[in-house]
């Protein structure tokens, strides 16, 4: 059982994907906080009462890029590691340059998803 602090912000746009990267991590024991918007992130990233452990984000949504929250996070006292995720495989690049410690190419595949996990543990 996965102690209380194991926290995932989940930040994407399409509820297909929310759905199965969210069971796919409820079923390993995390609890998801999900955003659709960049804006809704930085929020929860500073006011959630659980302390966030990691970040899987898209790269395109509504009020710009994935790049952008990941830079933040990785910029804040506590940095927070960060996740990427697209169709696009090139979005590698301004993810791993804003800090992303991983990628994942979608559609998502379950056990991906948990090495990508496990390996920021």
């Amino acid at each position: 059982m996965k102690q209380e602090s194991d926290f995932i912000l989940l930040v994407d746009d399409d509820i297909l994907t929310i759905n199965a990267i969210e069971t796919a991590l409820n079923t390993k024991g995390y609890t998801c906080y999900v955003s659709t918007k960049i804006a809704d992130a930085k929020s929860a990233l500073l006011y959630s009462v659980r302390p966030v452990k990691l970040i899987i984000c898209e790269f395109t949504l509504p009020d710009g890029t994935g790049d952008q929250i990941i830079r933040y996070a990785a910029e804040l006292p506590h940095a927070i590691p960060g996740i990427g995720m697209s169709h696009n495989k090139m979005t590698q690049i301004p993810f791993h340059q804003a800090g992303a410690k991983g990628f994942l190419k979608k559609p998502i595949v379950p056990d991906e998803l948990w090495a990508e996990v496990k390996n920021l543990k």
